[in-house]
């Protein structure tokens, strides 16, 4: 596969999040587990889809015979972009605790869309899709206050 490290990197985010979320559920305190929860939960949702999305490129390319004629792989390549995805993960953490975990989001889910190159249309929908799942799963049906961030406390 030509890929191999963007694989690597995927993988690495899901089991760094699984590690921090089987970490927090050995808290004893409800609120204490919450944080690491919603923090990981996005990471692990974008993570996949980016695995999921190398693993088809990977393929399609093997079967196209993968390089330009050149020889060098497409310049669209994921690898370039390893630096921005962690500095956006850092920058989503920044948000969560200046602006809250209702803004901050789907802010963070918009611009890793974008950074992958997404449509507007499905980078909008998927944004709208996670932003919903969190509002119903934790304020809806598990009855948490979100963190609201230091700008609207």
């Amino acid at each position: 596969m030509k890929n191999k490290k963007d694989i690597y990197a995927y993988s690495f985010c899901m089991v760094l999040a699984l590690v921090i979320m089987g970490v927090s559920l050995g808290m004893e305190q409800f609120e204490s587990k919450i944080f690491p929860l919603l923090i990981s939960f996005p990471i692990i949702v974008l993570a996949v889809s980016g695995l999921i999305s190398t693993i088809r490129i990977s393929e399609k390319a093997s079967t196209a015979g993968g390089a330009s004629e050149s020889g060098k792989v497409s310049p669209k390549s994921w690898s370039s972009g390893y630096a921005a995805v962690y500095t956006l993960f850092f920058c989503y953490f920044i948000a969560i605790y200046g602006l809250g975990f209702m803004i901050a989001t789907p802010l963070f889910v918009l611009a890793y869309t974008k950074l992958r190159e997404m449509k507007w249309s499905a980078s909008i929908g998927f944004c709208a899709a996670v932003t919903a799942l969190q509002y119903g799963v934790f304020v809806l049906a598990m009855n948490i206050d979100l963190y609201p961030g230091l700008l609207f406390e």
